[in-house]
């Protein structure tokens, strides 16, 4: 009897589990299948210029900072303390022939003044005879007596008479002075006198200092000797030479140097321009903005960005919003423009990246 029941329960569960599998069979091939998905490419949205043609100065705007075209390493010769005789800082202006600096040699000048002490009393012992023997010669000689006195060293006088110039030369009043002279001499390598209207371009010492005759004290500049250096690309190189005037803010410069070497990461070619007159007191390492003119005929011609170049090509937008490739020639920059000359007025160009697109695509304007 118990064998019975289990069999009737394996059959029962056998067929349990096929009519599920029958109803799931049945189920499932009611239920729609899901449509694919489709995606829709819409054409892309872009910005666009019409072209408006100007009467244009073919001309190149860029920028460079100023450099001193001269400058001078400012030393003295002699151990001493170093003395300004001007506000001896970075920018400070002088003047042609002002002095700059000096050392103070306390032991070299005790022994100049000690000169100028005995070449007096060597005087003063001359002046003696030259009362008595050459009477018509006294006051000349008392005058230069008395400056020697004052601790200067005035003009030797001039001496026709042969007899006095014997008598002066056997007291040594003659080598005594030139001596005096050469020691005032080596006192005056001690002082820097400027050598044209400058300013100070750095400071090395410090008022106080002690040099020793090697020290280099500061480097001057003139006030009117800037140049600048800067690049253009090299298309446009053939424009500018030697000679070249060009702008820099608003004062007038002269292209001084061309370069002979075209940069490997820019492919431009460096210029360097010298201020004519610096009326406008520009300064060193002041940044300045650059005119370069290219032609001296205007030219008609569109101010486009530059990013939407490729070399010498635009993307117009034709009829049906389809791009085509116009070719251009780039005149001049402004900034991050450019001006081309071959497009007409009215042409529709692309203003958007170059690279991004492809003739013929079709886009949809902004």
């Amino acid at each position: 009897m118990n064998q019975r029941k289990i069999i009737v329960s394996v059959v029962a569960i056998v067929l349990l589990c096929v009519a599920t599998k029958w109803i799931n069979t049945i189920v499932s091939s009611t239920k729609k299948k899901p449509e694919p998905k489709v995606t829709v490419v819409s054409d892309p949205l872009v910005k666009v210029q019409t072209v408006a043609n100007m009467p244009v100065m073919p001309q190149l705007i860029t920028e460079g900072k100023f450099t001193s075209s001269e400058q001078i390493s400012v030393s003295l010769e002699g151990k001493g303390t170093l003395q300004s005789a001007i506000d001896l800082k970075e920018g400070s202006i002088f003047k042609k022939g002002q002095r700059i600096a000096y050392v103070i040699d306390e032991q070299t000048m005790a022994s100049y003044n000690a000169s100028m002490s005995k070449y007096h009393q060597v005087l003063t012992s001359a002046m003696v005879d030259i009362e008595m023997e050459y009477p018509e010669f006294t006051s000349k000689w008392q005058d230069f007596s008395n400056q020697i006195k004052q601790n200067k060293l005035p003009k030797l006088p001039l001496e026709n008479n042969s007899r006095l110039s014997n008598y002066l030369s056997s007291k040594g009043v003659f080598n005594g002075y030139y001596e005096l002279k050469a020691q005032q001499n080596a006192l005056t390598k001690r002082s820097f006198y400027a050598p044209f209207d400058g300013f100070v371009l750095t400071v090395l010492l410090q008022n106080g200092s002690f040099v020793n005759g090697t020290s280099k004290i500061c480097e001057i500049a003139p006030l009117n000797k800037l140049e600048v250096d800067f690049s253009i690309d090299q298309q446009f190189a053939e424009s500018v030479k030697i000679g070249s005037k060009v702008s820099i803010n608003n004062a007038q410069a002269t292209i001084i140097r061309v370069g002979q070497k075209i940069s490997n990461v820019t492919q431009q070619k460096i210029f360097t321009a010298q201020l004519i007159n610096n009326t406008n007191q520009l300064l060193v390492g002041e940044f300045v903005k650059i005119v370069v003119p290219l032609s001296k005929n205007k030219v008609e011609a569109s101010l486009i960005p530059a990013f939407c170049l490729n070399k010498e090509n635009v993307f117009l937008v034709q009829k049906g919003n389809t791009l085509t490739t116009q070719k251009i020639t780039v005149v001049g920059e402004r900034n991050d423009s450019v001006y081309v000359t071959g497009l007409k007025n009215k042409d529709v160009i692309l203003l958007e990246a170059y690279s991004n697109f492809n003739s013929n695509q079709k886009v949809r304007l902004k």
